[in-house]
């Protein structure tokens, strides 16, 4: 079975998920952050009575976990960003390396780096999907409701209808909210927050998708590639072309819950938690510099030497 998904860290999920579960739970070492009450640093009790519960939960998860089964070398993850920047068919793949390059921009430079290595190891990824789906081999899809998944689902399709690589794909799609025991709720936004052990639960679940469906979704990939707008997004459940300032709102809504100065890393953290919007914090960033090239924001310290460049401080205009 060969796995797609769309970001490198829904892709390292599923591959640990192959094997996570087999076996007695051996632990290992675990890593919490603590906050004391009202900023006081936390004692060491607290520190260790969280410790405790994390590597409780973690147990938890092993021993209750499916394991998938599988090799690593048949998970492939396209983390292209595809709902940003231009996507027409001329010129692809120097868009997404653009594409990349602005998004990663606000971080050092061994993360900007990752942009080239992406996009180098795209043509043989992909051509090793299509043919060995041309062949009968079955492809399981993971999506979502993110904007990138959504395009990645389209994209993925346009490439299978083109290669007549649709005998057997398979789609898993992230369910809005999971109910777990006593009743409580749990949310992702997208399959890079799955843990481990969840991938299992719902690789079952799988629904092999019609011709007609992946025409479908091939036929949305072509349109948007024609449209071919700065921003793609999800508006009441359906993948479209949107202005580039299209969440500007939420931005300048979380701005004016700030005081005159602020951080921009805990501003940007904010919007993602709140909002749930399904784009990342390099997109985030960009919209922010745009505001601040406009004058609606000043800079007023500038981040450390190995600081993605938005751990900065900044001050709003009058």
């Amino acid at each position: 079975m060969i796995e797609v998904a769309f970001s490198d860290s829904a892709a390292g999920g599923l591959k640990i998920a192959q094997r996570y579960g087999i076996g007695p739970y051996r632990g290992g070492a675990i890593g919490v952050i603590v906050a004391g009450q009202d900023g006081a640093e936390s004692t060491q009790e607290e520190i260790d009575r969280a410790r405790k519960n994390a590597q409780e939960r973690e147990k938890q998860m092993w021993e209750s976990a499916v394991p998938m089964g599988g090799d690593p070398a048949d998970v492939f993850g396209f983390h292209l960003a595809l709902s940003v920047g231009e996507i027409a068919e001329e010129g692809f793949a120097q868009n997404r390396l653009d594409t990349l390059r602005r998004l990663f921009a606000f971080y050092p430079d061994e993360a900007r780096d990752a942009a080239a290595a992406l996009m180098e190891g795209l043509p043989e990824a992909l051509e090793t999907v299509l043919s060995r789906a041309a062949h009968g081999e079955p492809v399981r899809i993971w999506y979502s409701e993110k904007p990138d998944d959504r395009c990645g689902l389209c994209w993925m399709a346009d490439q299978l209808v083109r290669r007549g690589a649709i005998e057997q794909v398979f789609l898993v799609k992230l369910p809005e909210v999971e109910i777990r025991e006593k009743g409580s709720i749990v949310t992702y936004s997208g399959w890079d927050e799955m843990e481990p052990g969840g991938f299992g639960r719902y690789a079952s679940q799988a629904r092999q998708a019609a011709y007609e469906e992946l025409r479908y979704y091939a036929a949305q990939w072509k349109d948007l590639q024609q449209e071919n707008a700065a921003l793609r997004a999800v508006v009441s459940g359906r993948l479209c072309s949107v202005p580039e300032d299209f969440y500007d709102g939420f931005i300048r809504r979380e701005i004016a819950r700030q005081p005159e100065e602020f951080e921009e890393a805990a501003l940007i953290g904010r919007i993602l938690g709140q909002y749930q919007l399904g784009v990342g914090d390099g997109w985030i960033a960009l919209r922010i510099e745009q505001m601040i090239q406009n004058g609606e924001l000043a800079i007023l310290t500038r981040p450390g030497l190995h600081e993605p460049a938005y751990h900065r401080r900044l001050k709003k205009r009058q």
